[in-house]
């Protein structure tokens, strides 16, 4: 006699199938969620470090600009005399040179 389709034992293999089936979907989403969770907190991480470094930056853009002033400063004329007298105690004609010692 030949089975029919709805035999017990075709059945149980239907049943096992959709059963191992629903186990890897599962385990596929599982592994997609940890995923997304994983790179989200990489993005935010790297987001982080993208602010700081354009902080930094920022503040290295400004202390090169301070120190292109003061170094045009020191290369004019009036800056070089500054300079020698702040500096190198050096007085200019006509000048002496004053130190108050503590």
């Amino acid at each position: 006699m030949p089975k029919s389709d709805n035999s017990p034992q075709n059945n149980l293999r239907y049943l096992i199938k959709q059963v191992g089936f629903s186990i890897a979907l599962i385990i596929c989403l599982f592994y997609a969620v940890r995923s997304i969770s994983e790179n989200s907190q990489r993005q935010m991480l790297l987001r982080e470090r993208s602010y700081a470094l354009h902080k930094s930056l920022e503040q290295a853009t400004d202390l090169n600009q301070e120190l292109k002033q003061g170094l045009n400063n020191y290369l004019s004329s009036y800056g070089m005399e500054r300079l020698a007298r702040e500096r190198l105690n050096l007085a200019g004609k006509d000048e002496v040179v004053v130190r108050i010692v503590h």
